[in-house]
C-alpha cells in the first residue's frame, strides 16, 4: 500500500541564490522565442518616456533628484534580485511616500514635462522666431539711456501661455516706435512685459511669475524677479532694462546676468535665435544624443527584463538525487529505485534563473519505516524548495525503498 511520509526530522539544506555565470544556450534561445512585438513596443514606449524625462530634468535643478531616484531604484531592484527581503520591504514603503513627495515638490517640473511631451507627441513646433536683432538691441539701448524700465520676452520652444496673466493682445509688427511707446511711463501697460513670438509682438502689459528664491526677489526689482521667474519655468529669453540704474540684464535658464554693452546683448540675442530656430543642416532627431538614447533603451530593457520577462511563469526540469534520513538502527538499506528523479518546477523566470539547483534534493524520512518495500509518492513536502517555486510533477511519481533487518 503506498504511503506518504512527512519531512519531520529532516534538516533542510540552505538555498543559495546567486547569478548564474553562464546562461545556457537553450535559455537564450527560449528568451528569443518568447520576445514578441508587444515586448519590443513596450520597451520602445518606456525608452521614449525615460529619454524625454531625462532630457527635461537635466536642464532643471531637479536633475540631481532624478539621479538620486535612479540610484535608489537600482538599489531596490538589486535587493529584489538578491532576495534581500528586509531591504526590499523598507524600500517599498519608502517609494510609496517618496512618490507623493516628488509630485508635490516638483509639480511645476512635472507639469512642464507633460507639456513638452504633448508638444513632441502632437508634432507641435513653433514657427522660427524672426526678430530684427539690431532694431531690438538699439531700442533696448535707448530705453536704458532714457532710464525707462522695460521687460521683453522672446519665446523659446516651451509653451509659456499658462505662466502669463493679464496683458493685452496686440499681434503687431515689431518696431522701435511701437516698443518705445509701450514702455513710455505714461502708457497703461508699461509696467508689464512684452511677449514676442514668431514674427509678431503678441502681447504687452503681461504679468509673469516671480522667481522662487524669495530672498533674491527682495534684492531685485519686480521686473528682474519676473524675468527670472519665467526663465526658471521655460526656455524663453527675458530682456530687462532697469529704470533705476539704466542697465540691461538677461534672464535665461533660471539665471540673471547683466550685459556689459550692446555688443554683448546683440551676441546673446543672436545666439538665442540661432539656437531656437530649426536649421536644415541639423541632424535628424533619431541621430541626436545617441548616448542618452542608448542609456534610456538599456534602462528600459533592464526594467522590462526584471519586472516583465523575469516575472513570467516558466517550467524547468531538474535531476534531483534522493537523500534518505533517520533509517532505524535495526534496519539496513538494500535499494532505492530510482536513485534520482526528474522534477519539473514552475515559477517566475527570475526565481528559476537565481535558484542554485545543487541544493535541490528529495528528502525522505524513514524514522517510521519497517522491513520490506516501501513506495513513497513524491509531493512538494519532500523537496526543499524556496518560496516562489512550485513542484509540477516528478518522473517517476514515486520512489521505492527496500529495507531489511540487520543480522543479530
Amino acid at each position: 500500500m503506498p504511503q506518504n511520509y512527512s519531512k519531520h526530522g529532516i534538516e533542510e539544506l540552505p538555498v543559495l541564490s546567486i547569478f548564474p555565470l553562464i546562461v545556457p544556450m537553450s535559455s537564450f534561445l527560449g528568451f528569443l522565442a518568447g520576445f514578441g512585438v508587444t515586448d519590443a513596443l513596450d520597451i520602445a514606449i518606456v525608452s521614449v518616456l525615460l529619454y524625454l524625462a531625462w532630457s527635461w530634468f537635466r536642464r532643471t535643478k531637479a536633475a540631481f533628484v532624478a539621479i538620486g531616484i535612479l540610484i535608489l531604484t537600482g538599489i531596490y531592484i538589486l535587493a529584489r534580485i538578491l532576495n534581500l527581503v528586509l531591504t526590499a520591504y523598507i524600500f517599498q514603503g519608502f517609494f510609496a511616500v517618496f512618490l507623493i513627495a516628488i509630485i508635490v515638490i516638483f509639480q511645476e517640473e512635472l507639469r512642464h514635462f507633460f507639456e513638452r511631451l504633448a508638444v513632441v507627441s502632437l508634432g507641435g513646433r513653433r514657427a522660427p522666431l524672426m526678430v530684427e536683432t539690431e532694431e531690438l538691441v538699439q531700442t533696448l539701448g535707448e530705453l536704458a539711456q532714457e532710464r525707462n524700465g522695460a521687460l521683453i520676452v522672446l519665446r523659446g520652444r516651451d509653451p509659456i501661455d499658462r505662466h502669463i496673466t493679464e496683458g493685452y493682445e496686440l499681434d503687431g509688427k515689431i518696431s522701435k516706435a511701437l516698443l518705445k511707446s509701450i514702455f513710455d511711463p505714461h502708457s497703461e501697460g508699461h509696467d508689464g512685459a512684452v511677449v514676442i513670438g514668431e514674427k509678431r509682438l503678441e502681447r504687452f502689459g503681461a504679468y509673469l511669475p516671480l522667481g522662487k528664491d524669495l530672498a533674491q526677489n527682495a534684492r531685485l526689482g519686480t521686473r528682474h524677479a519676473a524675468a527670472l521667474g519665467l526663465s526658471e519655468l521655460t526656455d524663453a529669453l527675458c530682456l530687462v532694462v532697469s529704470e533705476e540704474r539704466g542697465l540691461i540684464s538677461i534672464a535665461k535658464n533660471g539665471e540673471l546676468a547683466e550685459v556689459k554693452d550692446l555688443g554683448a546683448l546683440r551676441t546673446e540675442v543672436e545666439h538665442f535665435l540661432l539656437e531656437k530656430t530649426p536649421k536644415s543642416s541639423e541632424k535628424p532627431v533619431w541621430a541626436r544624443n545617441l548616448r542618452e538614447k542608448a542609456g534610456a533603451i538599456l534602462l528600459s530593457f533592464g526594467l522590462w527584463f526584471h519586472f516583465v520577462h523575469s516575472s513570467k511563469a516558466s517550467l524547468r526540469d531538474y535531476d534531483v538525487p534522493i537523500a534518505l534520513h533517520n533509517i532505524p538502527p535495526a534496519l539496513s538499506l538494500e535499494a532505492v529505485e530510482p536513485p534520482a528523479v526528474r522534477a519539473t518546477l514552475a515559477g517566475p523566470q527570475r526565481n528559476l534563473y537565481l535558484y542554485d539547483a545543487g541544493n535541490l534534493k528529495v528528502h525522505l524520512d524513514l524514522s517510521r519505516a519497517e522491513t520490506g518495500e516501501l513506495e513513497m509518492i513524491l509531493t512538494r513536502e519532500f523537496f526543499n524548495l524556496p518560496e516562489g517555486l512550485v513542484l509540477v510533477r516528478t518522473d517517476p511519481p514515486a520512489v521505492k525503498v527496500r529495507l531489511s533487518r540487520k543480522s543479530p
